[in-house]
Parts: structure tokens; C-alpha cells; sequence
């Protein structure tokens, strides 16, 4: 692992800016799918706000990537994670008055903050090649990859925690203290511009930018397999697993939320190779 990357200015930013709000937004999901199943107690109602997150990454995931290539990469990512705290410390603000969320609500927030997440994530890929030399991109993947295992394993922790002594008032602030930090980390990324300007942005220059991405993903078989594996892995065992896990802690084995917590780190141990 090259670390002589985290001496460049750029990489150390964006590393850290998505480090800090990938550990906010994990926390809040796993604080959010404990409260759900709280005041609901069905696992169907539970299992409903993770599939609803779906929808948006169904419907925008597929276009972001023409988005990311049109505009600023840099504008683009700032404006989403302001976008994403603004959101957030809304609904820190609602619980603290109302002492509440509805299902309505935290279904409200969960494709909000989803839809933001299917633009986020293609852009802020696109831009590491702007950070980093052809010859680097193995290991700013390989850090990367293992910034993202280490939010995964002490998020729950850290949340269980949290939850134990508060409540999901704290949590949803740290989210929102998180996404401003990532904010304030790419405000100072200097990147140079790359993005493929169509000139003229219509439902045509659309289409064709988005077709060609489609002719590549087919003209490489190999992408294509390891999609359609991540896509049925993806939609099918991480539902059901979440769900399954979840419930039976909580519902049956009742747990605390510490517990949970470190169950969840535990698994993530095991399935990330943490």
C-alpha cells in the first residue's frame, strides 16, 4: 500500500471527506433501522424502507454518471453533501420538537437521502482518476476500499453506543456535523476540470452520452458478469440478511443496542474481510 498518497493534498482530502460521512450516514442507517422496527415492531415495515431505498438507485443510478460527466465534478459533489446535511439537521430538528418520527417521514428521508447517494457515488469515482497517476489508482482503490471497511465496522459500534445513552436525536446530528465536515474537505480539492460538456443539454445529447456508456459495459464481457453477479447480490441476499439478522436480534433474541451494535461490526468482520 503506497502511503506516500495521503501526502497529497487532494487525495488526503477526499479520503477524509468521504470517511467521515460514510461513518455518519452508517451510523444513522443502522440507528434508523433499529428505530423503525421500535415503533413499528413488524419486520415488514422494516423491510419496506430498505426497499424503497432501492427505487432511487434504480431510477437515477443509471443516469448519474451522465450528470457526473457534464458538470464540475467538485460544484457537484459540495452542493450534494450540503444538500444531504441541510436535510439531515431538518429532521434532527423535527424529532427534537415533535419527540418523534413518523413512518411517513423516515420513508421521506430514506429516498431523499438515496436519491442524493445514486448522484454521489459515480461522481466522487469519477473523480479519483483526477487524483491520482495511472500507476496509483490500485493502491488509492485499495485505501479507499479499506477507509470503507473500517467506517462499516465501528459505525454500529459507535451507534449502539450513542443510542444506549441518547437517542436518535444525537445521531442525526452527527450525520448532518458529518456531511458538513465532507463538504468543507471538498471545498478545498483542486481538480482540474474533465467534464465532457455536450454543449447543448437536451433529452438527445442525453440518450447518446448514456447509449454509449451502454455499448461499452456490453463490449466488455467480463464488466458485465461481475455487474449482473453485484446487481443479484445486491437486491436479493443484502435485503434479506439486513432484515433477517435485524429482527431476529431485536424482536427475539432482545438485545440492546450496543449488543446489535457489535453484532453488526462482527459481521461486517465476516463478510468484508475486515
Amino acid at each position: 500500500m503506497n502511503l506516500s498518497l495521503f501526502r497529497k493534498k487532494n487525495f488526503l482530502f477526499l479520503i477524509t471527506g468521504k470517511f467521515v460521512s460514510l461513518i455518519g450516514s452508517e451510523m444513522q442507517n443502522f440507528a434508523l433501522s433499529l428505530y423503525v422496527l421500535k415503533i413499528t415492531g413488524s419486520a415488514t415495515k422494516f423491510a419496506s424502507v430498505l426497499a424503497i431505498t432501492l427505487v432511487p438507485q434504480i431510477v437515477f443510478g443509471n443516469i448519474a454518471g451522465v450528470i457526473a460527466d457534464w458538470f464540475d465534478k467538485k460544484k457537484l459533489l459540495m452542493m450534494l453533501d450540503l444538500l444531504s446535511a441541510a436535510i439531515v439537521a431538518i429532521y434532527a430538528v423535527i424529532f427534537k420538537i415533535n419527540g418523534v418520527l413518523t413512518l411517513t417521514q423516515i420513508y421521506i428521508l430514506s429516498v431523499l437521502l438515496s436519491t442524493i447517494s445514486s448522484m454521489f457515488n459515480p461522481t466522487i469515482t469519477a473523480v479519483i482518476p483526477s487524483i491520482a497517476e495511472d500507476y496509483e489508482l490500485a493502491d488509492v482503490n485499495g485505501i479507499n476500499t479499506m477507509f470503507m471497511n473500517i467506517a462499516n465496522l465501528i459505525s454500529p459500534i459507535i451507534a449502539g453506543i450513542l443510542l444506549e445513552v441518547f437517542n436518535i436525536f444525537i445521531i442525526l446530528t452527527i450525520n448532518a456535523i458529518s456531511f458538513l465536515l465532507s463538504f468543507m474537505c471538498e471545498s478545498m480539492l483542486e481538480i482540474q476540470k474533465t467534464n465532457d460538456d455536450p454543449g447543448k443539454i437536451n433529452l438527445i445529447s442525453f440518450l447518446n452520452d448514456f447509449l454509449t456508456g451502454i455499448d461499452f459495459i456490453k463490449s466488455k464481457r467480463l464488466i458485465l458478469n461481475i455487474l449482473i453477479i453485484g446487481i443479484i447480490i445486491n437486491f436479493t441476499s443484502n435485503p434479506i440478511l439486513s432484515v433477517g439478522l435485524t429482527y431476529i436480534s431485536k424482536q427475539i433474541l432482545k438485545i440492546t443496542d450496543y449488543q446489535y451494535g457489535i453484532l453488526q461490526s462482527t459481521f461486517a468482520i465476516v463478510t468484508n474481510g475486515v
